[in-house]
């Protein structure tokens, strides 16, 4: 498959590793924080977070998204600033 090189961001620089779209697929894992999630994943603890950002790790993810908000319909916001790293 052809990328054109106009529909690719530019590199990204994010702590000591550099993403460069385009190149290869870059594996994402997801941490559900919120106890409202509504896949039923939800981590109860910071410690059980933590576990799981160590395992993603281990098994090869390069980013990891940490969901501190529920995004169902009716869920309750999040205040200002309290998912934000």
């Amino acid at each position: 498959m052809t990328i054109e090189r106009h529909l690719v961001a530019p590199a990204m620089r994010i702590g000591p590793r550099t993403f460069t779209w385009g190149a290869r697929t870059y594996v994402m894992g997801v941490i559900n924080v919120s106890p409202e999630s509504f896949s039923g994943d939800g981590v109860a603890s910071v410690d059980d977070a933590a576990a799981q950002a160590r395992r993603f790790v281990a098994e090869g993810a390069d980013i990891l998204d940490v969901g501190g908000q529920s995004t169902r319909p009716g869920a309750t916001a999040t205040e200002a600033g309290f998912d934000e790293i």
